[in-house]
């Protein structure tokens, strides 16, 4: 572990003296930890706002957010405190989504996973489920959470809330155009987001949490956006000092109301139609198309495919 005080700087009223900054934060590899001091190098009251980048190895995009949040805390941290974690580093060194004999990091974090997780035998866990373990008492001691994710394939960005006020509030102001929730409030998803630690679906919390689905992490331009929505939360929730205006972005919310059950476990998966390829098309004779994220969809057309020749088709309402 190492603890780096940083060098004094000006009294303003509205910044600290100094930032100390810890790497391995309560022993755990891959995080560091930002603490706003005052003048006799007490710290500054505020909240700690957690900042996740690499949850899933393969979204690469988080990583330079990480590295501008290094170069600018001093200058910009004015209270409580931020602490960075880089989730699946082996993944990332992969360049894996997870691990061989792991699975999605993002799932691990619901009451019933975090239970099963804790009676687990270290020596039969996979990578992704001894790191989940390292990551919840950190996580549990976040007052805000924002979970940075990317794409392979062009995609618009979004942001994931949940369905309150206090979510809502904040997510209009980091100028994002969509809004998705209903993700926690529906348990679509089989398994806790790490946005959502401790919490049952639908279950309300004190905790900020919100998950930036950014876009294709080959576009230079969703990394600077990342990096907005990472200057904008930090501001909103009182621990960094910004100096961007306030955001005109009108946004729109999207509710997640059902979801389609995947394919067992050792058979073929069920894939998108992510390509013209695919067959994509449905009762009216639509042409083969390319789908992407909120897009309207016709009555029976086809969405997913597996094999040669069983699909799903999209509802007639």
């Amino acid at each position: 572990m190492e603890v780096a005080p940083s060098g004094r700087r000006s009294a303003a009223l509205d910044r600290p003296l100094a930032v100390r900054v810890t790497r391995d934060a309560d022993r755990v590899p891959g995080t560091v930890l930002y603490e706003a001091l005052d003048a006799d190098g007490a710290p500054v009251p505020g909240p700690r706002a957690v900042v996740i980048a690499r949850m899933h190895g393969n979204e690469p995009l988080g990583d330079p957010v990480l590295a501008r949040l290094a170069e600018r805390a001093e200058e910009r941290l004015v209270a409580g405190s931020l602490l960075t974690i880089r989730a699946n580093e082996v993944g990332a060194a992969l360049g894996l989504r997870h691990t061989a004999e792991g699975s999605d990091l993002n799932r691990f974090f619901d009451p019933a996973t975090l239970a099963r997780l804790r009676a687990l035998d270290p020596a039969t866990a996979s990578y992704e489920e001894l790191r989940a373990r390292e990551l919840v008492p950190l996580l549990l001691a976040a007052d805000a959470i924002l979970d940075l994710h990317s794409t392979s394939r062009p995609a618009a960005p979004f942001l994931v809330v949940r369905d309150d006020q206090a979510h809502r509030s904040l997510a209009r102001d980091l100028g994002v155009e969509r809004l998705v929730t209903g993700v926690h409030e529906n348990g679509v998803l089989s398994g806790g987001m790490a946005v959502n630690i401790g919490l049952h679906p639908g279950e309300k919390g004190g905790r900020i949490g919100l998950l930036f689905e950014a876009g294709q992490h080959t576009d230079p331009a969703n990394g600077d956006r990342a990096w907005e929505v990472c200057e904008r939360f930090l501001s909103g929730v009182g621990v960094w000092r910004s100096e961007r205006p306030p955001s005109r972005v009108r946004s729109e919310t999207y509710e997640v109301t059902e979801r389609f059950v995947q394919a067992g476990a050792g058979t073929e998966q069920y894939r998108f139609i992510l390509d013209p390829a695919d067959g994509g098309g449905g009762r009216r004779g639509l042409p083969p198309r390319q789908l992407h994220s909120f897009e309207e969809l016709q009555a029976d057309e086809v969405i997913l495919r597996r094999g040669k020749s069983e699909v799903a088709r999209a509802s007639a309402w």
